[in-house]
């Protein structure tokens, strides 16, 4: 009994392996399907990635009156949500320069809880203005919380002596968005 036992249970187990062996087969060709469209599907990705990147330099910005000829500050960083501004310490402008740049950092610059924010400047004899505000100064919501960021930017500028003045800006829904002088500085590129 115990070898037709044996002899009816191999056939199932062969079938059993067949079926495992079409399963993993089928798998791989789905895999081998896939692998092929990657390159495709990576290049649209790319292609959709830098045609938004594109679009968000391009867009108009909203920006206050006076401020309509200022340029984006292309070179732009922002950190981290940092500490509360409650009890924390004070926003300050810190310079260095450069051979043909102003190198600013914002420290301690006080905006809403996961805001992005932009700089802008604008030129003139002897004058720096750079202007921060929120990319978006009409948003659909917002969090109900501040933080402290530290911004550093890199401004280009011909040689001279500049009196440059860092402002801060508020969305529209704040109900304080025009712009708050933050703190000037006497600055000389050499």
């Amino acid at each position: 009994m115990a070898l037709l036992k044996k002899a009816d249970s191999r056939p199932e187990r062969d079938v059993a392996n067949a079926r495992g062996a079409a399963a993993v087969l089928r798998v791989h060709n789905q895999l081998r399907r896939v692998m092929r469209l990657l390159p495709a599907l990576l290049s649209v990705s790319l292609a959709f990635i830098v045609g938004c990147s594109e679009l968000d330099e391009d867009r108009d910005a909203d920006l206050p009156e006076g401020w309509e000829t200022a340029d984006r500050v292309a070179s732009f960083e922002q950190s981290a949500c940092g500490e509360s501004p409650i009890g924390g310490p004070s926003e300050s402008l810190e310079i260095a320069t450069s051979r043909s740049a102003v190198e600013v950092s914002y420290r301690h610059a006080h905006f809403r809880c996961s805001q992005t924010v932009e700089a802008f400047a604008r030129l003139s004899t002897g004058v720096m203005d750079t202007l921060v505000q929120p990319v978006d100064m009409n948003p659909a919501s917002v969090a109900r919380c501040d933080c402290l960021y530290e911004i550093t930017m890199s401004i280009a500028a011909p040689v001279g002596q500049y009196e440059l003045t860092l402002y801060r800006r508020w969305d529209h829904k704040s109900g304080a968005d025009e712009p708050r002088r933050v703190a000037s500085r006497t600055v000389v590129l050499p």
